[in-house]
This record gives structure tokens, sequence and C-alpha cells, in this order.
């Protein structure tokens, strides 16, 4: 409602501060809500970046229903991006990844036909992990999903902002990856009706 309102009060990049004397301005929130929007710019980037995440992983997950899964998506864009195949163990650093949770997503995938572990001739031991014909269609589909959830999510920045942002964001990761920290596994899962 209000997005309508302050684009045919102004075409110009909005500041937040701008935004709220406009949002003032038109009526469309009361100083309560403006205080509540404060806090909200003011929480920790770890409660930010998952709500983000979240999102993106809702709205990239709209442009692929009906595929024939519904999570686990990433590793078969990397596997797609790999010149050589990879061994399940690569696979899980280029992920980032623990060994339990590469199991559990290469069961997922493999069941699922879009993924096959093949024997290493290079050593017997490990796995190297193949696309299938059906994970190879369905990257097509993953390909443009992320095109389009991107897009959405850099929409109303300049293209100077849109490439600020990025770097923003690698930066907050490489100043994190400096300090030591715990390993964490994230599982993302759709939920049901019943759920929401």
């Amino acid at each position: 409602m209000f997005t309508l309102a302050l684009e045919a009060e102004t075409k110009n990049v909005i500041t937040y501060n701008s935004l709220q004397s406009k949002l003032l301005h038109l009526r469309v929130v009361t100083p309560p809500i403006l205080n509540y929007m404060d806090k909200m710019m003011d929480r920790p980037l770890g409660a930010l970046t998952k709500d983000i995440t979240k999102r993106y992983a809702g709205v990239f997950t709209s442009f692929l229903e009906g595929t024939p899964i519904d999570k686990h998506f990433y590793p078969l864009y990397v596997l797609s991006k790999c010149e050589t195949a990879p061994t399940q163990q690569e696979l899980g650093e280029l992920l980032g990844e623990s060994k339990v949770m590469m199991v559990r997503i290469l069961d997922y995938l493999s069941e699922r036909g879009m993924v096959k572990r093949n024997a290493n001739p290079e050593d017997r031991r490990c796995y190297i992990i193949i696309l299938t014909s059906k994970g190879k269609d369905l990257v097509t589909q993953i390909e443009k999903a992320v095109g389009k959830t991107d897009a959405i999510c850099l929409s109303s920045l300049s293209a100077e902002n849109k490439r600020n942002a990025r770097v923003l964001l690698h930066t907050m990761l490489d100043n994190l990856s400096t300090q030591p920290a715990n390993e964490y596994d994230i599982e993302f899962s759709k939920r049901t009706p019943d759920e929401n």
C-alpha cells in the first residue's frame, strides 16, 4: 500500500530516515510503529540474516514447485559448476557441510535420481558424486530460480548498491571467518500447511 504511495511521491533512492518522514507524512504509519521499525533495524545481524535466508528460501523454492525435490537444491547447483566430479569429501568442503550432513544430503538426492555415487577409480575407499541427466535438467530450472530470486532481492537498489550489497555480505563473512567458531549444520525443510 505505502509502496505505491511512495513511488508516486518520488523516484529517488530513499534512505531509512527519509522513509520514516514520508510514512508519517502520508499517515501510513504511526509513531509507535516507527519505534518498532527502529528496534527492528537495530536487531542482531544474525536475526536479520536468518530472516533473509528463510524468506529467500521461500521465494526461491516457490519457483521450483512441482520438481522432484523440495530442498538441497544448492548442492546440485555447485556440482554443475565443477569441471570434474568431486569426491563426497570435496563436495562437502565446497558446501561447508559436515560428513554426517553430506550423507543425509546425498542420500536424499540419490533416492530421487538427482545424483549418483560412483566408486572413485583413483581411490576405492571413497566415492565421486555425479549429476544424473535428471539432475542436470533440474539445474537449468535452479539457475533460473536463482536469477529471479536474486533480482527480487536487489530490485530496489541502484547498480552501485547492488555491487556494494554483495561486497558487504562477503566482508561480514570474511570477518567472521577470522574468529574461532563452533561448527553448525543448518537444514531447511518446507513447512506443511498444518505447521503454518
